[in-house]
């Protein structure tokens, strides 16, 4: 059980990795959009990140166009610890499940063909 007195003992940003297709630049999260649990996989927990092109120079008229990924996320507890960890192995990273609901439909075909 863990203690009420919470303490952050580490920060690890989510990685959506570079298309290089895509962008030309690194990928920079404009936005964090739905979140929920997993459903499928045990213990976890889908976000759903919009993101643009940090090589696209800024305009004052336009945003750059954003992109949609959505990630997965398990947590783990150790002892008193709760370790969060991205999990790129079901949904690849980056893709392309703009809702929570797409997302659980690729989780579970996973989950079937595993």
């Amino acid at each position: 059980m863990f203690s009420h007195d919470l303490v952050l003992k580490a920060v690890a940003p989510l990685d959506i990795k570079r298309d290089s297709q895509v962008l030309l630049g690194k990928p920079l999260c404009r936005s964090n959009m739905p979140m929920s649990i997993a459903k499928e996989i045990p213990d976890s927990m889908l976000i759903v990140l919009g993101y643009s092109d940090s090589a696209v120079q800024a305009n004052p008229r336009n945003d750059p166009p954003e992109f949609v990924t959505t990630v997965l996320l398990h947590f783990n507890a150790e002892g008193e610890k709760l370790r969060i960890e991205q999990d790129d192995s079901c949904l690849g990273n980056p893709n392309k499940y703009a809702t929570i609901a797409v997302a659980r439909k690729a989780l579970k075909q996973y989950a079937v063909k595993k």
